[in-house]
Formats: C-alpha cells, sequence, structure tokens
C-alpha cells in the first residue's frame, strides 16, 4: 500500500477540499492501494502567528481586505524569486522542515497549499531521500508564484492560464500537467435533475433558485448579497450556505425576508445544490467555481480577494457567468439572467464547457503514476499531458 501524505492548510475550504477530492478519487479508481495521511502544516509546522493562520486569515478580511490584497501580492512577488521561493517557507516554520522530515515518512507527498510546497521540498533536502512532491495548484486563473517550484517532481495544475503562468515563472514544461482542478467525485457522480435534487432539499419547484455561497468561512459579504436579492422584483427562491459562519447564519434566520429563503451552516451536500440552483451568487473562490462549472450551474461573481480576481476573469471570459463589484452589481445582474431563459441556458452550457468533468480521475490517475507506476496510462503517459 502506498503511504501518501496530503499537506494543506485549513486557511479556507478549498486547499482541504482539493485533498478530499483527490483522496476519494483515489479510493474510486484504485481501491484498497493508498494509505493517505492529512496534516495541517501551518498549524502543526509553523511559528506564531502562522500557526493561528485560519483564525488570523478570516479576521483579517472581515476588517482589513486591503491589506491582506497588499500581503499577497508582495509575497507572489517575493516567491517568484529563487530566494525568495525557499526563504518565505523557512521563515514560516523555522526549523519545521526538519521537525516534519524526522516525524513523517511517506512514499509521496502532495501539497495543496502555497505554503506547502517549499515546506516539502525543504524537507525531502534535510532527509535526503527521493520522496516524490506533487504540487496540485487550487487557483485557476494566475496562481500565487509560491505555487511553482521547480524541485517539484511534478506540478498539476488547472487551467492554460496556470500553465503559461509556470513557464513564465521558469518551470519546465515536462513538470507540469492541465488536469482541471480538484473537483470532489460527488459532483460528477451525482445524477439527479434539477426537480430531484429541489425536492430532496425541500425547496419549491416552481421559482427562480439563488444558491448564495461564501465558501467555507462564510465570507464574501453574504449578508448584503442576500439582502440585495430579497430586494429583486421578481419573485425567487434564495438558498444561503453560511458556512462556519454562525453568527451570520443566527442573524439570516432571525431576519425577516419577502422571498422565500433557506439558511444553511456547515453543509456536506453543495452537489445537490448546485444541481437544484438555476444561479450561483457569491465570491470568486476556486472550488466554488470550479464546482459550479463541474455542475453546468451558471455564476454572478464577486472577486474582492487578489487570488480570487483572476478566477472571476476567466469565468467571464469562458462566458460562464458574470463578474461584479458589488451586492447591488450582482442584484441587476441576476435580474438580468433570471429574466431572460435563453441566456441562462447559454450561460449553463458555458459553465460545463468551462471545467471537464474527468478531472479528479485525471489527478488521481497522474498522482498514481508518479507513486508507484500504477496509473491506468501505460508507461506513464496522460491525455493531459502537456501539448509541448
Amino acid at each position: 500500500m502506498t503511504r501518501l501524505g496530503l499537506l494543506m492548510s485549513n486557511t479556507g475550504s478549498g486547499h482541504r477540499a482539493a485533498a478530499v477530492a483527490l483522496d476519494t478519487a483515489l479510493h474510486h479508481r484504485y481501491p484498497g492501494e493508498f494509505a493517505v495521511h492529512y496534516v495541517d502544516v501551518l498549524r502543526e509546522f509553523g511559528v506564531p502567528p502562522w500557526n493561528r493562520a485560519p483564525e488570523i486569515l478570516t479576521f483579517w478580511i472581515k476588517y482589513n481586505q486591503y491589506s491582506f490584497n497588499k500581503f499577497v501580492d508582495l509575497s507572489s512577488r517575493v516567491m517568484a524569486t529563487r530566494i525568495g521561493r525557499d526563504a518565505l517557507p523557512s521563515l514560516a516554520s523555522l526549523a519545521g522542515h526538519r521537525r516534519f522530515a524526522r516525524r513523517y515518512r511517506w512514499d509521496a507527498m502532495v501539497a495543496f497549499h502555497v505554503g506547502c510546497v517549499g515546506l516539502a521540498v525543504g524537507a525531502r533536502r534535510v532527509s535526503r531521500q527521493d520522496t516524490p512532491v506533487i504540487t496540485v495548484i487550487t487557483d485557476l486563473g494566475r496562481p500565487h508564484a509560491g505555487w511553482y517550484h521547480p524541485e517539484a517532481d511534478l506540478t498539476l495544475v488547472p487551467s492554460e492560464d496556470a500553465f503559461q503562468r509556470g513557464l513564465s515563472l521558469g518551470m519546465a514544461a515536462e513538470r507540469m500537467r492541465i488536469v482541471g482542478p480538484p473537483v470532489h467525485p460527488k459532483f460528477v457522480l451525482y445524477r439527479c435533475g434539477k426537480d430531484e435534487a429541489r425536492e430532496s432539499m425541500g425547496w419549491k419547484r416552481d421559482l427562480p433558485t439563488l444558491l448564495l455561497v461564501g465558501g467555507g468561512l462564510g465570507a464574501g459579504d453574504l449578508g448584503r448579497l442576500a439582502r440585495a436579492m430579497d430586494s429583486l422584483d421578481v419573485p425567487v427562491q434564495i438558498a444561503v450556505v453560511t458556512g462556519s459562519n454562525e453568527g451570520l447564519r443566527r442573524q439570516l434566520e432571525r431576519s425577516s425576508w419577502r422571498n422565500v429563503i433557506h439558511v444553511y451552516g456547515s453543509i456536506d451536500n453543495m452537489e445537490v445544490m448546485m444541481r437544484g440552483a438555476d444561479l450561483l451568487v457569491g465570491k470568486g473562490g476556486a472550488a466554488t467555481v470550479a464546482e459550479a462549472a463541474v455542475s453546468g450551474l451558471p455564476m454572478v461573481l464577486l472577486g474582492t480577494l487578489t487570488q480570487e480576481r483572476p478566477n472571476v476573469d476567466l469565468v467571464v471570459r469562458a462566458g460562464a457567468g458574470i463578474g461584479v463589484v458589488d451586492p447591488c452589481a450582482a442584484r441587476d445582474a441576476v435580474r438580468g439572467c433570471i429574466t431572460q431563459p435563453q441566456r441562462l441556458a447559454f450561460l449553463s452550457e458555458r459553465a460545463r464547457a468551462f471545467c471537464p468533468s474527468d478531472s479528479c480521475w485525471r489527478l488521481a490517475d497522474e498522482v498514481a503514476v508518479v507513486c508507484n507506476g500504477v496509473g491506468v496510462f501505460p508507461g506513464g503517459e496522460s491525455p493531459c499531458s502537456p501539448r509541448r
């Protein structure tokens, strides 16, 4: 059995979701052949304040998004250099790569967070072993420079834009593969239609249904978005997912509404919700965008965070959704969609074309080939190998 270390951080839900997607796809594709171990790298090996990154991130984005965006921009520029690529992860963990190398022994490491790649490479150097390091990039459009490390054995990218970004940073084309975003297999395997999905959720079948999401942290100005959607001059049904933001969930549940509204906290059936909805409205997180695309769900997206703006641009360019700057603009965009069924159908068709539905299986196959050559493609060949 191949021992696989999945390195991530709970700074937002997308990184863990990507790791779970790979874990599940490997279980379906190669049952009993992989034993996986999840490690929250920043929590376990980071020095203060990085070991409190999930809590700090939520507070930082809520109260000073401008400085957070500046930090992301600056860190990306620094990690685009050879010195910065190794120095920043070392500063965040100090001797973490040494402790990491002593504590864990795996057959391969897979990094799902920009802060994990350099640590994994450093730990391999210290251990003087040849453990493969695989990077799975979750950002869709213009990924942070820290994702790209020339010593990683394989970097799996979600899009052509991400592939070109790697080339511009000096990555070798043969060390990258375009596989699509890491989407959980349940979004592909769920076969029910819209009416069945709505019935299972207890939603009305005869109303246009808006799904409002803010990622696992319930961010993205969800409260104002919900109010804006409720002020539409056409009747709608609104489903709001607040994730771990319990304060917002209680606030929305206590409020009075003109339209039918359903409020949810943390959920595990997003594939059902996306199948039952007519339109997704929320922030442009990579995981949300990819899941909606696989579900054929058109999107109205706010890209207020630096790492999310390229995702929104990519969706708009593909014709799979609409980018907006604030909740009022989102309301106007939503009205234009739900009052024009043909436009909504076109957006849905473009959303399905935006993301390959077999990306989860491609991801699993590439990892299996690197680990022990058990992949379904003879000789390690892959249909998603770069065309160069």
